[in-house]
């Protein structure tokens, strides 16, 4: 086996903090419920397994400019020709 990381230990530690916080949180919040912590940290597991992400990112980045509609040709897509990035003083620019 392996040994872990210098930082692993620190990580899992805080997600221990992370879910006796919200466990004792909830208690404050509802005092009529009292689950148990194992309960919780099961729920907030599945949460996490079950949320979806999103396959495309909702950052926008030059290629998607208001001329265009946010697409590249299929010509310059596919193009089999070498692109290389030219430096230019406000953005890099296949040359």
């Amino acid at each position: 086996m392996s040994a872990k990381e210098w930082w692993w230990s620190l990580f899992t530690h805080m997600i221990e903090i992370y879910m006796v916080n919200t466990w004792s949180a909830y208690l404050i919040a509802n005092a009529n419920e009292r689950p148990l912590l194992l309960d919780v940290r099961r729920i907030i597991g599945f949460l996490y397994i079950s949320k979806k992400t999103e396959a495309t990112s909702k950052r926008q980045g030059p290629q998607e400019n208001k001329l265009m509609g946010g697409q590249v040709s299929t010509d310059i897509r596919l193009d089999p020709g070498n692109h290389f990035i030219r430096p230019t003083k406000t953005q890099k620019k296949c040359a």
